[in-house]
């Protein structure tokens, strides 16, 4: 059997919110065993990781910054690191 996964995923973006559960349901209906949910800075990241607790086998989270200056991406490590 084959073994489907979606590497790149924002489900961190508001327009999921309202059917979050269902958009997990169809995925996991067409096959999908697993979501990996980027987060592109701080706050999506923690979003990320949120939705990671509830869903943690299928939505593992992916923290990430993109084009930020160097003094956010240590703050941002340093969040991270005591997650």
């Amino acid at each position: 059997m084959a073994v489907f996964y979606d590497t790149h995923a924002h489900l961190d973006y508001p327009d999921y919110a309202k059917d979050f559960t269902e958009v997990i349901a169809r995925a996991q209906a067409a096959g999908i065993t697993r979501i990996i949910s980027i987060g592109t800075d701080l706050e999506s990241s923690a979003h990320a990781i949120k939705l990671a607790e509830r869903l943690r086998a299928f939505l593992p989270p992916s923290a990430g910054i993109r084009q930020t200056p160097m003094k956010r991406r240590t703050i941002f490590a340093n969040r991270c690191a005591n997650w």
